[in-house]
């Protein structure tokens, strides 16, 4: 899918109600996609975020409000090395 790349990262906006359940969802996201699945960083719920007053990128709030409409899980940009 990413073509001859060693690797990518992206954001990751899912479905979820805890961290827990967000970090299952993505291992079986990417094993589904025959993505390898190295790590997660900064993971917390958007209701925490909205909570704790940390800013969140409109393209963030667009793409959780998409949720509904085109699954559980959908991914940012990807950037390849």
């Amino acid at each position: 899918m990413l073509g001859d790349v060693a690797g990518a990262y992206v954001n990751l906006i899912a479905k979820a109600h805890s961290q827990k359940e967000f970090v299952a969802l993505i291992k079986d996201y990417a094993r589904d996609l025959e993505f390898d699945f190295v790590e997660l960083s900064e993971v917390s719920t958007l209701q925490d975020r909205l909570i704790c007053g940390r800013n969140i990128a409109d393209n963030l709030l667009k793409t959780a409000i998409s949720l509904e409409e085109y699954g559980h899980v959908r991914f940012g940009t990807f950037h390849t090395y």
